[in-house]
């Protein structure tokens, strides 16, 4: 038995290259077991235009294994290459919508693809399966390999190539771009193995520009044009500018990006980028955010070298990542922290306190309205309590679950004058693995550290549990500091809740997960997102990056106007 392989290509030159390419492809195979490895090699038909490979795909379609097809590509054979305009895409647009094929798309893009092309290029394969892009830093005879590899290994003959219709378990996708160091790298992993990795090119300058630019987003009224610009520069210096990177990034992600898994490691000079909007050149989109990647894909950060007590838990499994045969039920706190704006301020009192910082100058005057805190705690609380002792059935198996509030905090204990001391003294004692806070926080802009020369500092807030108290104001190292056995995960629904200060001395405390949000946020879509997030968690099984890019969706798809939905930051170390 054998199969084809089409190559298209309008100059002959051109054509016995892409030959060339292919046989010692085919060659390298020779010495695999593949399950569904043809029993001859396979035969190589060539095309001149795109009509011609047409009628070679409708008459011999399902015996052909993978089309090579350079970009630009004449109609017919009576047209000049250059009157064409990359028809390539059109051959590869037609074949991976068809129903009847099976085969990958290569698109050769070594003969008339500038560094300007790739972005637009990029744009137009997201949506397409089973095509590849090939470009001129990478090794063709390579890339054909491990095409033709990954569908022997995969594919029964005849069956869909499509991993829902046939059931084809792929690895994962992770790609994790690290901006910490001198140099700026890059690592491509399939499942737990290293497909690739390097270094790349990235200007300070434009960091630095697009540091500004994110910063603007806070307060922009029109924001999602400075957003799509932030995200677009991003895409340029990450991406565009590193032909390798790009290369084998399509690869990995067979055509499909939504697929990959994106992390950005992180220091604190980098962190205030908006990494999650990126998004290819597209000057037809400019206020239109539905093809930014945070909405398509898992776009994740981890936080560079922090010192504290982080190497003792590198090696630890995360519980929400491991196998459900293997976790241990998740012990539940949820704090619900509504507080008013007539109520005096008074810093947080702790018996065996962090060290107390000094309140600011002023906080802001007027604090609005939280109506769906009580809900929000109300309805987790409820569902978390559902789940408690329960077999898991592919969800999150959950243990113990409390819900504290100022009346909660009295009946714990009875003499008790300040919220946080209770936190201390009843709670932090018990090993909370999923700690979840509902209420106020700031950051505020304009400290700086005196020790460490550092810029702002994040405050959160706790309600008074008597009648005429204060409410606490807690810093983020202190709230940090309030767990002697540190939480697994912190989830922080509140404005501000992600900025550098909260989740860099989160991290410092070896928590493995933070949800929090960059800007002020609307208290609705708060509550919309914890019960998206957490039904997806809870509910139907779905990891913690998964539940998290489903929650922004169905907040974008509500209200997209509303800029809640990109205001969502996940911190995942696991």
């Amino acid at each position: 038995m054998s199969s084809r392989i089409l190559i298209v290509a309008a100059h002959p030159d051109i054509r016995e290259d892409l030959r060339s390419s292919v046989l010692k492809a085919l060659a390298s195979l020779e010495g695999e077991t593949l399950p569904s490895k043809p029993e001859k090699s396979p035969l190589i038909v060539e095309s001149h235009a795109l009509d011609e490979a047409r009628q070679n795909l409708e008459a011999d379609g399902p015996d052909f294994d993978l089309v090579v097809t350079s970009l630009q590509i004449p109609r017919d054979r009576g047209a000049q290459r250059d009157d064409n305009l990359d028809l390539g895409l059109d051959l590869a647009r037609a074949w991976a919508s068809a129903d009847n094929t099976t085969a990958n798309v290569l698109i050769v893009t070594a003969y008339g693809a500038s560094q300007s092309h790739m972005p637009r290029l990029l744009t137009e394969l997201s949506g397409l399966r089973r095509v590849d892009l090939l470009i001129p830093e990478q090794n063709p005879e390579e890339v054909v390999a491990n095409i033709l590899r990954r569908r022997w290994a995969s594919v029964e003959p005849g069956a869909a190539a499509d991993e829902d219709e046939a059931g084809v378990d792929y690895p994962d996708v992770v790609v994790e771009i690290d901006l910490t160091g001198r140099l700026p790298s890059y690592v491509i992993l399939l499942g737990s193995l290293i497909q690739a990795h390097g270094e790349l090119i990235v200007s300070s300058k434009k960091l630095e520009r697009l540091t500004t630019l994110s910063g603007l987003l806070k307060k922009e009224s029109n924001w999602v044009p400075v957003m799509r610009i932030v995200g677009e520069e991003l895409f340029d210096e990450l991406l565009s500018k590193n032909h390798s990177f790009l290369g084998q990034l399509q690869e990995a992600a067979r055509g499909r990006p939504d697929t990959v898994h994106y992390r950005f490691k992180l220091n604190r000079r980098t962190y205030q980028i908006l990494f999650e909007a990126m998004v290819p050149r597209n000057e037809e989109a400019e206020d239109d955010p539905r093809d930014f990647w945070m909405l398509k894909t898992p776009l994740t950060r981890r936080l560079g070298p922090l010192g504290g007590a982080r190497a003792s838990v590198v090696d630890e499994p995360f519980p929400l990542c491991l196998p459900q045969d293997e976790r241990q039920p998740l012990n539940c706190l949820i704090i619900e922290a509504d507080v008013h704006s007539e109520t005096p301020f008074e810093a947080a009192f702790f018996r065996n306190p962090p060290p107390q910082a000094p309140l600011p100058d002023h906080f802001p005057a007027l604090w609005p309205p939280l109506r769906n805190v009580r809900n929000e705690a109300a309805w987790l609380s409820a569902k978390l309590s559902e789940r408690s002792g329960k077999a898991s059935n592919g969800a999150v198996s959950v243990g113990r679950v409390m819900r504290i509030n100022p009346r909660t905090a009295r009946e714990l204990d009875p003499s008790a004058t300040s919220f946080c001391q209770v936190l201390m003294d009843h709670l932090a004692n018990d090993h909370w693995h999923l700690v979840h806070f509902a209420g106020h926080s700031w950051y505020e802009d304009g400290y700086v550290d005196p020790m460490t020369r550092r810029s702002g500092r994040g405050w959160l807030f706790f309600p008074p549990i008597r009648q005429g108290g204060k409410i606490e104001a807690v810093t983020a190292e202190q709230f940090a500091g309030l767990w002697r056995h540190r939480p697994e995960f912190v989830y922080l629904s509140s404005c501000h809740s992600s900025r550098d200060d909260v989740v860099f001395e989160l991290g410092r405390s070896d928590i493995r997960a933070i949800v929090g949000f960059r800007w002020d946020i609307d208290d609705d879509q708060a509550f919309e997102y914890a019960r998206e997030f957490y039904s997806g968690l809870l509910l139907r099984g779905d990891r913690v990056e998964r539940a998290f890019l489903k929650a922004r969706q169905k907040l974008f798809e509500e209200s997209r106007t509303n800029k809640s939905w990109a205001a969502a930051t996940l911190v995942l170390e696991a």
